[in-house]
């Protein structure tokens, strides 16, 4: 079956150097919304802990220790996260500018300083994931990651079935193209932050197909393709290599 074919690729990342001018207020509102209106992420903190509970059935010690673990993330991600409002506040980038290109990267090295004090789920780079292997038993840690590893997986099929779609249009791939295709993405899911992944990217952005794509070999991806088809999945790929180097500096890739 033809899934047909059209111009729609899906928004471009933003680059540095677009002629345009952003608040950095905006920004952290963004970044930080959620975290500061539940108090340093307290609230999606507690949730976790209560699907953890469901999950690996938590004695009354270990909840405490984890809402214990909560507690501390949300003071550290409250400090980190007030001292970046006070340093960048009213402040606006001018991405025309030498100066506000310099800006904008000072700015996110700096967000991405603090990015792991800011809790999204219990990651291992937040306090709570780091001290989860010391609260759970052999058995709890296994379901836990069980848990874990199906959500990333259930994640990352998301964005590639919304990538497809895309790119069954733009290209005009066939249902083999398709389904070889998407079989290729799913041998060898990459290893992202789900949580962060979605507060950055939002759920089932076609851009992490992309980057799924720019890692297969491109002699890989050509058996698969026609000539016609890889002049637009060549441009995508592209794409792809810049996602990458986002989700690296985020630390969003676990890789």
């Amino acid at each position: 079956m033809l899934r047909g074919e059209d111009d729609l690729v899906g928004e471009a990342i933003p680059v540095q150097g677009q002629n345009h001018t952003i608040s950095l207020d905006d920004q952290m509102n963004g970044m930080f919304g959620q975290a500061e209106n539940e108090g340093g992420g307290g609230k999606a903190s507690s949730l976790e802990i209560d699907r953890l509970d469901a999950i690996c059935g938590l004695s009354e010690s270990q909840r405490a220790k984890c809402v214990a673990a909560r507690n501390l993330d949300a003071r550290d991600a409250s400090t980190a996260m007030v001292a970046l409002r006070r340093k960048y506040a009213g402040r606006t980038v001018e991405f025309q500018t030498p100066e506000g290109q310099k800006l904008w990267q000072q700015f996110h090295e700096e967000f991405n300083a603090v990015r792991p004090f800011v809790p999204n789920r219990a990651t291992t780079r937040n306090f709570l994931g780091r001290v989860m292997t010391g609260i759970l038993d052999d058995q709890q840690r296994s379901a836990w990651q069980a848990e874990t590893d199906q959500r990333r997986r259930d994640d990352w099929r998301r964005s590639i079935d919304c990538g497809m779609e895309h790119l069954g249009m733009l290209a005009g791939l066939t249902g083999r193209q398709h389904d070889e295709l998407v079989a290729i993405l799913l041998e060898d899911p990459p290893r992202l932050d789900t949580g962060k992944l979605r507060t950055t990217f939002g759920d089932g952005n076609p851009q992490i197909c992309w980057y799924g794509l720019s890692r297969v070999p491109e002699d890989r991806l050509r058996t698969v393709v026609n000539e016609r088809q890889w002049g637009k999945l060549e441009p995508l790929m592209q794409q792809g290599d810049a996602v990458s180097h986002m989700l690296k500096s985020q630390q969003i890739l676990e890789e």
